[in-house]
């Protein structure tokens, strides 16, 4: 057997021998590719040297107990162990989950089909027929049923990730918001011309958020990079926490692709109001809060600039800021004619809006408070009780992302939700760290241990957490 140290293997389009662990269990059989991505799978495993067969390749090995022999009678292959050491389980996991989001990637569209798109808004999205068009786009946007959640079960990362993973979600953060300010950037001139919509970007945020829905949640608590134009990177939060919903209520993969590009745009009218509205500091004026409260119609301004649009984004630009109970803006319209993607991303911007900084406030509430408030405004009928619960279940009671307090002083990092214990979150341990983390508790497995008090970047965080913070915005994800 030579031993080869994963640090040297080298990717391979055919592997000419099979690969065993030390403990003689197969990792790779002959023929089998060997990518950058199974060899970050072994690391990520703890895995750290693999075994070859020297002499002729053998075949895959024999069952447990029974030594098989190369066809040359050279080399035997080793015999699989019967208890598989936890590092193999941990590797056999990761690549089937890996295999699994590979599958769902490449059967996911690059674009919507033509029967959920407007290819001509200007002449399809004329003031008499927006409503007509919001009517037809609703009957479309009902959950299918199709359990998409439970297959990102299946290859969802533990934490701790690599480095590697970390840097690729900041990565992705960063080009989507990049991507959605120079798209932004076109649309505020009313006079340029046809402006193109943001689907790649749309598919790279769902698949983001398909292969690591919490390591998603974590970059939305982000706090804003100096540069960053913070109308985009409050469309690239809502298009998260909208899809985090929208996989909750069992959106099939076409759908959460729709409500991710219509949750990028949904405030998209806000680009055609006075610059000292959208950036004035302190309360607003009762008449800027009514220019404001324009941008609905003002979006659809500019949708009909685009050279073509997702179905249902008109009824969201114009419905997601109206209320159940008929209140809200801009139409005041009855709950039958707020449509279901309108409903997911008006309780995923308000979320956002009261989690984010914005200049006419004093300071934004901390995430746990503000999904109490969610709750109250789900139970006065203002969102919808039901879509508020599935970014509840997707987010926690202590949202993924946010820091808190434990009973006993220790500060931790919310990292996963708690599944149906919505109050009792998965929280990385990092107090006196440096970030560096001790260790998960899992709160659902703790029931003595409670929560004392919980903090976001936007609503101040405490010294150690802002050291830990500063650090690394991503600490103990």
């Amino acid at each position: 057997m030579k031993r080869i140290p994963v640090e040297s293997l080298a990717p391979a389009a055919a592997l000419a021998r099979p690969l065993h662990h030390e403990s003689g269990a197969l990792l790779f059989s002959a023929g089998e590719r060997l990518g950058d991505d199974e060899i970050s799978l072994l690391k990520l495993a703890g895995i750290t040297r693999v075994y070859e067969l020297e002499g002729d390749a053998p075949g895959a090995p024999a069952a447990p107990g029974t030594p098989a022999a190369s066809p040359n009678g050279g080399a035997t292959a080793p015999r699989e162990p019967p208890n598989l050491p936890e590092e193999v389980r941990n590797f056999r996991r990761d690549r089937r989950g890996h295999a699994a989001f590979k599958a769902f990637e490449r059967t996911l569209r690059a674009r919507l089909a033509d029967e959920r798109t407007i290819q001509d808004p200007r002449a399809e999205l004329r003031p008499d027929a927006v409503e007509k068009v919001a009517a037809r786009s609703r009957q479309g946007e009902s959950p299918e049923g199709v359990a998409l959640r439970q297959r990102v079960a299946g290859f969802r990362p533990e934490p701790p990730r690599t480095a590697r993973e970390r840097q690729a979600g900041v990565e992705m953060r960063r080009r989507a918001v990049d991507a959605i300010a120079h798209a932004f950037a076109a649309a505020r001139d009313p006079k340029g011309g046809p402006l193109e919509r943001p689907a790649a970007t749309a598919r790279a945020i769902l698949l983001a958020a398909a292969r690591d829905p919490d390591l998603c949640l974590g970059l939305a608590a982000w706090p804003l990079d100096p540069g960053e134009m913070p109308l985009a990177v409050h469309a690239f939060n809502v298009a998260v926490y909208a899809l985090a919903a929208g996989l909750e209520l069992d959106y099939n993969a076409d759908q959460l692709l729709e409500l991710a590009e219509t949750a990028l745009l949904h405030d998209i009218g806000m680009l055609r109001l006075p610059a000292e509205v959208v950036d004035r500091q302190g309360p607003l004026s009762g008449a800027e809060r009514s220019e404001v409260e324009t941008h609905p119609l003002k979006g659809l301004d500019v949708l009909r600039g685009f050279q073509d649009v997702p179905l249902a984004l008109p009824g969201v630009v114009l419905a997601e800021h109206e209320r159940l109970d008929g209140s809200g803006y801009p139409r005041h319209v009855p709950a039958d004619q707020i449509g279901e993607f309108a409903r997911v991303v008006a309780v995923a911007d308000v979320y956002e809006a009261l989690t984010g900084r914005r200049p006419y406030r004093a300071a934004a509430l901390d995430p746990h408070a503000a999904l109490r408030e969610l709750v109250t405004l789900g139970a006065k009928r203002k969102l919808d009780a039901r879509v508020v619960r599935a970014l509840l279940k997707a987010l926690s009671l202590f949202p993924v992302g946010s820091f808190i307090r434990l009973a006993d002083g220790r500060l931790g990092r919310v990292v996963r939700a708690g599944g149906p214990e919505s109050s009792r979150p998965l929280v990385a341990l990092l107090s006196g760290t440096n970030g560096s983390g001790r260790g998960y508790l899992d709160l659902a497995a703790q029931p003595d241990a409670r929560v004392a008090d919980t903090y976001s970047a936007a609503a101040g965080l405490p010294d150690d957490a802002r050291e830990i913070a500063a650090q690394d915005p991503l600490a103990g994800f």
